[in-house]
């Protein structure tokens, strides 16, 4: 009967807390340049660690930088607005090589609350051709309101005629 009782109560508290950080799905940024990533949180997380971290599998992704010790490391720089709930995330100088799966997290009892960000690198010879698509995100619960994010696609035009 008490593992029923605990599996329903940790249910309820990591379904609660999913709806409690937003982010953009999918960044598209180009190699060589800076991006600049926003989360956003439920106010009431405002004094928790947040950090940034890689990895295809939340619970086991690596902390790239966090709020409390270093929050800047090698080219990427994280700052934590508590009064307005915002984690902004920058990466300057982009590789292709940090495409990839990240999470906006914050550190809270019994688990982690994630947000995933899909971050993809373009070759810095691209077209320039794109546009900014509007990504579904959560909104974090409590009142706050989270601005829907963009995204930048490449818009690809071929010059050769299809037979």
């Amino acid at each position: 009967m008490r593992t029923c009782v605990f599996f329903i109560c940790f249910f309820l508290v990591s379904s609660e807390a999913k709806s409690r950080i937003s982010a953009p799905s999918l960044v598209t940024a180009i190699a060589k340049e800076s991006v600049t990533i926003q989360c956003h949180y439920d106010p009431r997380y405002r004094n928790h660690e947040k950090y940034w971290c890689r990895g295809a599998i939340r619970d086991f992704c690596r902390a790239v930088v966090k709020t409390t010790g270093s929050n800047t490391n090698n080219r990427t720089a994280m700052s934590d607005d508590r009064y307005n709930g915002v984690l902004t995330v920058t990466v300057h100088d982009l590789q292709l090589k940090d495409s990839g799966k990240y999470w906006c997290a914050i550190s809270i009892t019994l688990k982690d609350i994630f947000a995933g960000v899909f971050l993809q690198v373009l070759k810095a010879d691209r077209p320039a051709h794109a546009t900014t698509v509007n990504t579904t995100a959560s909104k974090p619960a409590g009142g706050s309101r989270a601005p829907s994010a963009g995204a930048m696609i490449p818009l690809c035009q071929s010059s050769k005629r299809l037979r």
